[in-house]
């Protein structure tokens, strides 16, 4: 067994790691969140996938919370960005970038299934964008929030919507509802 890869990439890869403009790492629910446009870190990435997939036998990879928006990564406090995103688009651009990464450079040619858990998204196109790199996508709260009761018409529309157009395009999607 190897010990996990966090200190070392603190240690030897800082710019690895998503900062807001003081240069603190941006940290949420008891996570650091990683620059999705590191190369080093993509390139990682792609390495311990295609470890596991070799010596673990694993057979694919569900990525978990890929995001649709900065919402999660505001500073609590003071509603601070990232510095290298200041708005939705760059960081939607820099997701999907990511995911191209993957999928392009490993996955697809390994033929390695890549599905991914999107979440904070409000719109048809960022979805789309993302799909288009993954061989399926998850919605993890669908027709039930987290907290108490059935999702808000709209809101169910939607995530019908998002699943109409996962499926007209081929690809799969994984529909939990919370319980």
């Amino acid at each position: 067994d190897r010990p996990g890869d966090f200190c070392q990439i603190m240690e030897q890869h800082p710019d690895w790691v998503l900062r807001y403009p003081n240069g603190e790492p941006v940290y949420d629910d008891d996570y650091y969140m990683i620059d999705p446009a590191s190369s080093g870190w993509r390139d990682f990435f792609i390495e311990r996938a295609n470890e596991s997939q070799t010596f673990i036998g694993w057979q694919g990879v569900f990525l978990d919370n890929i995001e649709g928006s900065l919402e999660k990564r505001l500073r609590k406090g003071d509603g601070e960005l990232p510095a290298r995103y200041p708005d939705d688009a760059s960081y939607q651009d820099a997701i999907e970038d990511y995911l191209r990464h993957l999928y392009q450079n490993y996955f697809q040619p390994q033929k390695r299934p890549l599905y991914a858990n999107i979440i904070e998204i409000d719109d048809t196109g960022v979805w789309l964008r993302y799909l288009q790199y993954l061989d399926g996508a998850m919605i993890e709260n669908f027709a039930v929030d987290w907290t108490d009761g059935y999702l808000e018409e709209a809101e169910y529309q939607f995530q019908l919507e998002l699943a109409r157009l996962t499926q007209a395009t081929g690809k799969e999607i994984i529909l939990v509802a919370q319980g």
